[in-house]
C-alpha cells in the first residue's frame, strides 16, 4: 500500500505497547533514525492524548514548559521573539490568556534590551533583593530566584528598601517590538478577579514569609512610587527543618483600582531573616481557558546540559506543575558531535527526569530544530537525522508527539541558500525566522489535534447543558465531600488543593454563566 503525502503529515499508529516512558526504553535499539524528509510533519502514536489536551484547554488552563537553548530563552536571549510569538499563536487559537508566564525574580526587564516577558515586566531598585540562598543545581534553567527581607530600610539584607517589582501587561507592551505584537492587543483580561501565585523555598536555618504590596497604574512603566492599594502576607511555613521544599501561595483577589497595569512588589516579612522567593505568575481565575508557555531554556544548552548543571531541580519542576513539556534541542547537540542515536538516548533521559519529578504520563512535544549553517557535512547529517531520532522516541512512547519543524521550515526555504532570511548569523533566528517557525509549528499542531469542540463551560458543573441551582448544589455537595458528579471533583481551579479558592472561583464562574 502506498502512503499519500497527506497521510504522512499526521500518523497515529500504536507501533508498540506504548507504556515505555521510563529508562527501560533506552535498552531498545530500533535501528538507524530516518532523515527528516522521511519523517511525518506531526507524529503521535496516541493522537487522542494530544487532542484531549487541546480540548481541555478550551475550558481549563493548561501550562507548558519549554526546555531548549538560546533560541528558546526569553526575554533576555535570542528567544525574545520566538517565545512570545509561540504564546501569541496560542492566544490567537484560544482567544484568551489565563495566566502570565512564570516570572523571573532578581530581574529587571523593560521596553528595550533585555525586553519584557510575555504579559509581564519586572524592575529592580537598590538596595533591594539579592541572589537567593538556593544552590544553582536546585533550580531549572530559566528560573531566577531572589532573597529578600523587609522593605523598611532596617534589616539583615543591607537595609533593603525595595522589593522585586512585577507588572502585569495585558497587551504584552514590553516584549521585543520585532515580535510585531508589543502593545498590539488585549491578551489578558484585567477587568476580572486577578490573583498572584508565588512559589517560595523553605529554609531550615531561618526564613520570613512573603509580603505582596499591590498597586496599579495607567502606565506600562512599573513604578515604586505608585500608592499601595493592598498588602498581603503568606503563611506557608517557610522556616522549616529538613530539605528544601518549594511551596506555592495564592494571593488575592488583587485590587486593580480600575487601572490597566496592576503591579506587585514582593519582599520578605522578617527584618531579621531572608525569604527565598523563586517565581510568580498572574492568574485570571474567572476565565481559565487557554495555554501559557514558560521558557526554561538557557543559551548553549543541549539535551545533556540540564541533567549536568540542574540535577537537583526536580522538586522545583514538580512545583511548576506542568501539564506538558516542550523539548527543543538539536542545534548545539549537532555542534557537539552527538550522533542521532546518542541524541535519542539523551532526549529519553531528559524525558525520564522531567516525568520522574512531575508525573509518569506527562505529555511531551518535541520540536525539531531547523537547518543551521557552520556544521561539517558529518554533523549536518546528524542534525538532518535528529527528527528521525525523535520519531523513534515517539514510536516507543505513547505520551510523546513530534513536530518535524526541520521539514516545515525546509518547505518554506529555510536552508543555506536563504540563510540570512531566516538566521541572523547562520544559527540564531532573524525576527522573520522566529515568527515563521512559531506560526508553522503551532498551526501544524493545532491542525493535527484540535477538533475545535470545547468542553462544557466551567459554570455547568454537572454537565447537563444548563447553568442553574443544580450546578451550585452539586458543587457544594462535592466541595463538602459528599458526592461529586461524574468526571468532576471539587478542585475547581486545578491547583491540586481543595480550598476556599475553589469555592470562590466556582461562584465567580456561576455568576457569569457560560461564555
Amino acid at each position: 500500500m502506498t502512503t499519500s503525502p497527506q497521510s504522512l503529515r499526521v500518523l497515529g499508529v500504536a507501533w508498540v505497547s506504548g507504556l515505555c516512558a521510563h529508562v527501560a526504553c533506552a535498552q531498545i535499539d530500533p535501528g538507524d533514525p530516518l532523515d527528516f524528509t522521511q519523517v511525518p510533519v506531526v507524529f503521535a502514536q496516541n493522537p487522542m492524548l494530544f487532542s484531549a489536551l487541546l480540548r481541555d484547554a478550551h475550558s481549563q488552563t493548561r501550562r507548558g514548559l519549554v526546555l531548549g537553548d538560546s533560541q528558546e530563552t526569553s526575554p533576555d536571549g535570542f528567544g525574545s521573539i520566538y517565545i512570545p510569538r509561540l504564546n501569541y499563536e496560542i492566544w490567537t487559537h484560544f482567544h484568551n490568556s489565563p495566566e502570565s508566564a512564570y516570572i523571573a525574580m532578581n530581574s529587571s526587564f523593560g521596553s528595550g534590551q533585555p525586553f519584557g516577558d510575555w504579559l509581564s515586566r519586572t524592575a529592580l531598585a537598590t538596595p533591594g533583593v539579592v541572589h537567593s540562598r538556593l544552590l544553582p543545581a536546585t533550580l531549572p534553567p530559566g528560573i531566577r530566584a531572589c532573597a529578600s527581607s523587609t522593605t523598611d530600610g532596617s534589616n539583615v539584607n543591607s537595609n533593603q528598601l525595595y522589593g522585586q517589582l512585577v507588572q502585569l501587561q495585558f497587551n504584552a507592551a514590553s516584549v521585543d517590538t520585532r515580535t510585531q505584537i508589543a502593545g498590539a492587543g488585549a491578551f489578558f483580561n484585567v477587568n476580572e478577579p486577578l490573583y498572584l501565585d508565588v512559589i517560595a523555598a523553605t529554609n531550615q536555618w531561618s526564613s520570613g514569609e512573603v509580603m505582596v504590596k499591590v498597586a496599579s497604574t495607567q502606565s506600562d512603566n512599573p513604578s515604586y512610587y505608585a500608592p499601595t492599594i493592598q498588602t498581603f502576607e503568606s503563611s506557608m511555613g517557610l522556616f522549616s527543618p529538613g530539605h528544601t521544599k518549594f511551596l506555592t501561595h495564592r494571593f488575592g483577589p488583587l485590587d486593580t483600582n480600575g487601572m490597566q497595569f496592576p503591579q506587585v512588589e514582593l519582599s520578605g516579612t522578617d527584618p531579621n531573616a531572608l525569604t527565598d522567593i523563586v517565581t510568580c505568575k498572574f492568574v485570571n481565575a474567572r476565565h481559565p481557558s487557554g495555554i501559557t508557555l514558560t521558557s526554561l531554556a538557557n543559551g548553549g544548552y543541549d539535551a545533556t546540559t540540564m541533567l549536568t548543571f540542574h540535577r537537583d531541580c526536580g522538586d522545583m519542576l514538580g512545583a511548576l506543575a506542568p501539564d506538558f513539556v516542550i523539548l527543543a534541542y538539536g542545534a548545539n547537540d549537532a555542534v557537539n558531535g552527538y550522533s542521532p542515536q546518542t541524541f535519542r538516548n539523551n532526549m529519553r533521559q531528559v524525558i525520564h527526569f522531567v516525568r520522574e519529578n512531575t508525573r509518569w504520563d506527562l505529555p511531551v512535544i518535541i520540536l525539531c530544530d531547523p537547518f543551521r549553517a557552520g556544521l561539517s557535512p558529518e554533523r549536518l547529517d546528524f542534525l538532518n537525522h535528529y527528527p528521525g531520532a525523535a520519531l523513534q522516541i515517539a514510536q516507543q512512547d505513547e505520551f510523546v508527539c513530534v513536530v518535524n519543524s526541520r521539514r516545515l521550515t525546509e518547505d518554506v526555504g529555510w536552508n543555506l541558500r536563504n540563510s540570512f532570511t531566516f538566521m541572523i548569523d547562520g544559527v540564531h533566528y532573524t525576527p522573520f525566522g522566529a515568527i515563521t517557525k512559531a506560526q508553522l509549528e503551532m498551526q501544524a499542531f493545532f491542525d493535527a489535534f484540535d477538533d475545535g469542540i470545547p468542553q462544557p463551560c466551567q459554570a455547568d458543573y454537572n454537565n447537563d447543558g444548563a447553568v442553574d441551582f443544580f450546578d451550585y448544589d452539586d458543587f457544594v455537595r462535592c466541595f463538602e465531600g459528599e458526592l461529586c458528579p461524574d468526571n468532576r471533583d471539587a478542585d475547581f481551579n486545578h491547583d491540586t488543593a481543595v480550598d476556599f479558592f475553589d469555592y470562590n472561583d466556582f461562584i465567580n464562574a456561576f455568576e457569569v454563566g457560560c461564555w
